[in-house]
């Protein structure tokens, strides 16, 4: 297996995922996993292998979450027993900061004409690299919408949503009940106001497994019923 491979077989899916979820285009997603591609080497190394700060524990995971934004990525995954090195795992995460404490980055992006100038915008405003390697980074990127616009993919078998909704904060953002409807999920969780959800929780039709749902939010609600 060459050194991209793992990058190439696996980026279309995440960037289909993040478009629909975030209404990006091609070029946009590209320039978010580019940067992933340059931190984990190509989703091949997630543990940082020489930590900036000396004795610490580094970055970890795809875009390489350091300090404070990797103990909350560790504390997500264990609350619903996730493994951290999973991809699902990593785009959940991803999903909550891009919708929680690094919202800007979704809007500088879009501003960015070029693939380079989004790659540079979204490391500026997401990643905030000690060492830049733009270069890397924009080759990875390019890589990225190579693999995507080869392949044309979409995930199969899930609504286009996270794999799980954002830990429950105060300011964790409301998702509308339209967008669930069409993502095919559970209306189950509603303000008493109405008209929208703690977060959006959807049900495999196959397996009923649960997805989508933060197990913090829901230890004293109902579970919902099989569908269909």
């Amino acid at each position: 297996m060459t050194t991209d491979a793992l990058f190439r077989e696996k980026v279309p899916a995440l960037m289909a995922r993040l478009m629909a979820d975030f209404d990006l285009t091609a070029e946009d997603a590209a320039a978010v996993f580019g940067n992933a591609g340059h931190e984990s080497a190509g989703f091949r190394i997630l543990q940082e292998i020489k930590p900036t700060v000396v004795g610490s524990r580094g970055g970890y995971g795809l875009f390489q979450w350091t300090g404070p934004r990797r103990r909350n990525y560790e504390s997500y995954c264990a609350r619903n027993r996730l493994k951290p090195s999973d991809l699902d795992a990593n785009y959940a995460f991803l999903f909550v900061e891009l919708t929680g404490s690094e919202a800007a980055a979704i809007p500088a992006l879009r501003k960015a004409s070029t693939l380079r100038d989004k790659v540079i915008a979204f490391e500026q405003a997401f990643e905030r690299a000690g060492v830049k390697h733009y270069d890397s980074r924009v080759i990875w990127a390019q890589k990225a919408l190579a693999a995507y616009r080869a392949s044309e993919t979409r995930p199969e078998g899930l609504p286009s949503a996270p794999p799980l909704a954002p830990a429950a904060t105060e300011n964790a953002p409301a998702i509308p009940l339209r967008r669930l409807e069409a993502a095919g999920c559970l209306q189950s969780f509603q303000h008493l106001d109405g008209g929208e959800a703690d977060g959006p929780v959807c049900q495999d039709r196959t397996s009923l497994a649960w997805r989508h749902v933060d197990r913090q939010r829901v230890d004293k609600r109902r579970r919902p019923g099989p569908v269909g």
